[in-house]
């Protein structure tokens, strides 16, 4: 804008100066009134009188044909220089000629300054913006943001107060933020959710940052503002199915997503070989640190860095102590709820989320839970999408297949990892580390012993020992091998929220079968075979992390024997 203002003179300047000889060309009257000018006896020519036409008859000496004056002499009168008038005329068309060349050369000289200067301004422009973007190539650079957010940013709904405080700065931003490109059509931050604030790339170098981690879909940045604001940046990799206005729809898509249970993201920036997504951060971090009380993993999840997970958080000041029985439900309630929204707004996808796990659960004040990273898998090209643990399912495993019941199994897991505060193999390529939760609690249910498989912190209480055995079926409800045996989005839903803090102790006795998997140390097998709840195997201290075969006892409204 700025340039086009210092454009503008120029550009009037030098059309006047081009257009205005063009203006003005000589008329017949005009070339004979010079013409009489140049004669030694001018007088001779009275009748040539200014104002009047030169075919009237009245001029003495000019013939006219058609209007046209075609011949101009007298006898009487002694030329100076030629005597024909139009040689006169074209003598000084020839003039104008010249000076009308002039002032074009002179316009296009003025021009080229002009374009000249523009092209240079440009270049440095784009120069400067691309070594803003270079900087955050490299993982030990700091991703700045500078966001009109409040200072403090406990939950979505509470950062509102802070819309009204930085109007001005923000309306800058937004004019460069709506259709993705900046200077020098270098790509601009896309708004996709702005009731947190606007920004834009402009701002990415303000503030410095931290790396929160490094996981199989990209690197993660705690960015912290100049005026106490904080976001988080996730540099994203393998994310290239899709093209730019495809990418923009699907984005902007998920920025519209309204649900108390699931983080949108606020901004994205679009490059071929990188994406860059900016949410709000949440200081308590994810569910994973505060089941675990641990960050770094090793893993094969990541083979160029090893690290796992991904946290959109602090680490290192709470523990899995203050997750008592009330706190998990709420989780896993909440985990339903956002899911379920998910599975609706996303119903075309084949899994909606795709990337449901502990480390993709953040924590809000009062340990209320938001999702993250869902909807990602029509972007990822084939090589990313298998990060997603989607296609650590066994359907996945067996067949490189995934489904909304993929999803299902994910939530499963969730459910096992929170009741027995243990970290799964699950997460795990190759199953080394953690416990095979799945094959694990299925044992103990088999054995009449899932008491024994619980949280310490929760298994204490035992007015609510009934309700929490029955969360725990469900989850395995939720992560039978046989899609088709698991339960769906709005089955699952409904029965968690049917489980209560207090009470459940009642039992009944009819019974069904659930199928318990072998090892993910082993694969997953094409059938497993079952045998009566009284199988002699037992878990021979090995913790029940590999179990040959069981079957356990369940009543029609699928909960096992003993357990309502």
């Amino acid at each position: 804008m700025a340039m086009a203002s210092l454009f503008r003179p120029f550009l009037f300047l030098s059309s006047f100066l081009i257009l205005f000889p063009l203006t003005s060309p000589l008329s017949d009257s005009e070339a004979l009134l010079n013409f009489k000018k140049s004669l030694t006896n001018a007088a001779a020519l009275d009748s040539w009188v200014p104002g009047s036409s030169p075919c009237n008859n009245n001029w003495n000496g000019v013939l006219c044909s058609k209007q046209s004056v075609v011949d101009g002499s007298s006898e009487e009168a002694t030329p100076n220089a030629p005597t024909d008038p139009h040689d006169h005329s074209r003598h000084l068309n020839e003039s104008n000629k010249k000076i009308i060349a002039a002032f074009v050369t002179l316009g296009v000289m003025l021009l080229s300054v002009v374009l000249f200067f523009a092209i240079r301004w440009r270049r440095k422009k784009k120069q400067e913006d691309a070594n803003a973007l270079g900087r955050l190539n490299s993982a030990e650079s700091a991703v700045e943001v500078q966001v009109s957010l409040p200072t403090r940013v406990p939950r979505p709904r509470e950062m509102e107060a802070g819309r009204n405080k930085n109007n001005s700065s923000s309306n800058r931003s937004r004019g460069g933020s709506n259709n993705g490109r900046g200077h020098g059509n270098v790509p601009e931050l896309v708004m996709v959710n702005d009731e947190k604030g606007v920004f834009g790339l402009p701002d990415l170098m303000k503030a410095s940052a931290e790396v929160l981690g490094n996981g199989g879909l990209g690197s993660c940045y705690k960015a912290t503002m100049a005026n106490g604001a904080t976001v988080v940046a996730k540099r994203m990799r393998e994310m290239n199915a899709l093209g730019k206005e495809p990418f923009d729809v699907e984005v902007k898509r998920i920025g519209k997503f309204k649900h108390p249970n699931v983080l949108t993201p606020l901004a994205y920036h679009y490059r071929k070989d990188e994406k860059l997504f900016v949410y709000e951060y949440l200081p308590k971090g994810n569910l994973l640190f505060l089941l675990h009380d641990v960050y770094i993993v090793t893993s094969s999840m990541d083979s160029d860095k090893n690290i796992y997970p991904i946290s959109l958080g602090d680490h290192g000041t709470t523990s899995r102590g203050e997750l008592d029985w009330p706190s998990r439900l709420k989780i896993v309630q909440g985990i339903a709820k956002g899911l379920d929204y998910i599975h609706t707004e996303l119903a075309s996808h084949d899994v909606p989320h795709g990337n449901l796990k502990s480390s993709n659960v953040l924590l809000g004040p009062d340990n209320h839970p938001f999702l993250l990273d869902y909807g990602f898998w029509p972007l990822l090209n084939p090589e990313g999408a298998k990060t997603l643990f989607a296609y650590k399912t066994p359907e996945a495993i067996q067949h490189g297949i995934v489904s909304h019941k993929s999803d299902i199994y994910c939530l499963g897991i969730i459910i096992l990892e929170i009741l027995t505060g243990k970290f799964p193999s699950q997460y795990l390529n190759d199953g080394n580390g953690g416990t095979d939760l799945v094959q694990w609690v299925a044992y103990g249910f088999s054995q009449g012993t899932q008491a024994e498989f619980l949280d310490p912190e929760i298994a204490r209480r035992e007015n609510s020992l009934g309700n929490i055995e029955k969360l725990l079926h469900i989850g395995l409800l939720c992560t039978q091998s046989d899609p088709e045996q698991r339960l769906d989005m709005k089955e699952a839903l409904r029965m968690i929220e049917e489980v209560q803090v207090e009470g459940g102790l009642e039992s009944q006795s009819q019974v069904r079968t659930i199928e318990v998997l072998p090892s993910l140390r082993d694969g997953y097998a094409d059938g497993v075979p079952n045998i009566n709840s009284q199988s002699t195997n037992s878990r021979d201290g090995n913790n029940g992390e590999q179990i040959h075969e069981s079957e356990i006892s369940e009543d029609r409204s699928g909960r096992p024997d003993g357990v309502p």
